[in-house]
């Protein structure tokens, strides 16, 4: 018989033979094909045998094997990883080195684990757990450290932190899952998250917050990195969200519940800070206490695009300890950004040369924007909509401020006709408001007085023209400046001026042109020699028309007073 199933080999029957037994061939052939039939399944020495089943070595060892060398040959330990080694990370030689990998792409080439593994440094390989209840301030603080000047990758989860975390090599940027996903939440209500010291660092993909009530000295992300660049950032319930004095770029910004300010620009005496795609929620009307967008001091080239700005005690305020000269915010663009919904309007005060495109200003219960001391403000197809009070204010210190194109609809809402679309104090000087709209209406409830009111006093040098100021409260337009250097032409239905009689009183007679219009003065009867306007001899005799413009003198000398009037 063949082996017994675990390996025993038993004689044939008739075996064995005992003394005295005659030998028979049956017995021969038969105990000797079944011995032949055993050696068959036997494994040569030669290698002759195939091997039909697998083998079991009954946890012994195949010793004294060489290499493999085909790909169908086994190998030996020397050629192979064992498993210890694949675990070991005691050095570089060791566990991921010993993985090769290669690119799927046409021209990959092929290399190790370990060096595909160098390309990212992730927070979890220094121990961070990212759960929240953990503090992983030392594993964030060893990655910034061994990753200086590369990409550090923040896995999804909540990274609590204890103490402010600087990033200082230059080239270093933090990324994330995401805003929604990875959070860095400070632990300590008075203490910053993130500081930014190095050239050209950056945050990608990653919400920046506090997980306890912040006060003064939380900030979220503090940058005086020149070229920071910032981008699907999120900041929620910090003190100060952003403070940023030098240079960068932020953009798809998400900042939320900031106690003084969500972004604070302040100090940038190279400017060229620019923010775009943002929102900013202060959440409630007691938040944002110094503007939900802060620019103080020495700010230039700052420019806000496509964001809005929402709550809070101010939407933004624009000042400086000193109103001169590279001291001051200046030089700056806000295209596209909605200031809506806070208790004050936008503040601007000690700055120059500020320019609002296609911007919204809407607030309660105070006015939409207000121009403080400062010089050439622009606003440009402008929305100053449903305020409680004025749409906008002028004080006496602005000056060459424009307002072209704007709309100002439906303001004083707190009190029908109280407030006004514009209200200029008394004595500012130097303002256009052109092609403007003023009136009520939109389905919304508040009714303005006057589209623009001049208070009372010596107000000169404005353009007010070609604005329509239809279906304001108490008229389109109020002027109570008394200088001589305006103009208003144009103005329906504050325009045209009908006609004007003039009494001369002798001769000559001088008639000033202070109307704030350009005007044709006509004369008829009487004995008239001369007529001049601003020094130029205009006629030589009466009945004729001559033209005046604003502010400048027609001068009539005569024997017989002629008849005198004036119109537009």
């Amino acid at each position: 018989m063949a082996r017994n199933g675990s390996g025993t080999y038993n004689l044939a029957s008739g075996n064995p033979v005992i003394t005295g037994t005659t030998i028979s061939s049956s017995w021969a052939n038969n105990t000797l094909s079944d011995i032949a039939s055993a050696l068959t399944q036997s494994i040569s020495a030669d290698g002759q045998t195939p091997i039909t089943a697998n083998i079991g070595f009954n946890g012994f060892q195949l010793q004294g094997v060489a290499d493999g060398v085909l790909n169908t040959d086994a190998m030996t330990v020397g050629q192979g990883v064992t498993a210890t080694a694949l675990a070991d990370t005691s050095n570089a030689s060791t566990g991921d080195a010993l993985i090769g990998v290669k690119s799927t792409f046409t021209g990959g080439t092929a290399r190790t684990q370990h060096d595909k593994n160098a390309e990212y440094l992730s927070v979890k390989d220094f121990g961070a757990i990212g759960n929240g209840t953990a503090d992983d301030t030392a594993a964030i603080a060893a990655a910034i450290t061994a990753g200086a000047g590369r990409r550090i990758y923040f896995p999804a989860g909540n990274y609590k932190t204890s103490s402010l975390l600087t990033v200082s090599a230059g080239n270093t940027i933090l990324i994330g899952d995401g805003q929604q996903s990875t959070n860095i939440l400070g632990s300590v209500n008075n203490t910053g998250v993130l500081a930014f010291t190095g050239v050209n660092c950056g945050l990608e993909g990653i919400n920046v917050g506090y997980s306890v009530t912040p006060v003064s000295g939380a900030t979220a992300i503090l940058s005086t990195s020149f070229a920071f660049n910032g981008r699907d950032i999120g900041v929620s319930s910090a003190y100060v969200g952003i403070d940023i004095s030098v240079n960068g770029k932020l953009s798809q910004l998400q900042i939320l519940n900031c106690v003084s300010s969500g972004i604070y620009a302040h100090n940038a005496a190279g400017g060229d800070i620019y923010v775009n795609r943002f929102i900013i929620n202060a959440g409630n009307t007691s938040n944002g206490t110094a503007g939900n967008i802060r620019l103080l001091n020495q700010v230039e080239a700052i420019i806000f695009s496509d964001g809005d700005v929402l709550l809070g005690v101010y939407p933004m305020t624009v000042d400086a300890a000193s109103n001169t000269l590279g001291a001051r915010p200046a030089y700056s663009r806000f295209n596209s950004v909605y200031f809506d919904s806070a208790v004050n309007g936008t503040s601007l005060n000690n700055c120059v040369d500020l320019t609002f495109t296609n911007c919204w200003f809407s607030n309660r219960p105070n006015n939409g924007c207000d121009v403080l001391t400062s010089e050439g403000v622009t606003f440009i197809g402008c929305t100053f909509f449903g305020s409680d009070k004025h749409g906008c204010t002028l004080s006496a210190t602005s000056k060459h401020t424009t307002f072209s194109a704007c709309k100002f609809i439906s303001n004083s809402s707190s009190s029908a006709n109280t407030y006004h679309g514009i209200n200029i104090a008394a004595n500012c000087t130097d303002f256009i408001i052109e092609n403007c709209t003023f009136t009520n209406g939109w389905g919304a409830s508040g009714s303005q007085g006057y589209g623009v009111l001049i208070a009372a006093g010596t107000s000169d040098r404005y353009v007010i023209r070609g604005n329509a100021m239809a279906g304001n409260g108490l008229g389109g337009l109020s002027d109570g400046g008394t200088g001589t250097n305006k103009f208003i032409d144009g103005n329906n239905p504050y325009n045209p001026i009908g006609s004007t009689v003039i009494t001369p009183t002798g001769s000559p007679f001088t008639f000033t042109n202070n109307s704030g219009a350009l005007v044709n003065v006509a004369l008829s009867g009487g004995t008239v020699s001369l007529v001049t306007v601003n020094g130029a001899q205009a006629a030589g005799g009466s009945n004729t028309t001559v033209t005046v413009p604003q502010g400048r003198a027609c001068v009539v000398t005569y024997t017989v007073a002629p008849s005198m009037s004036y119109y537009q």
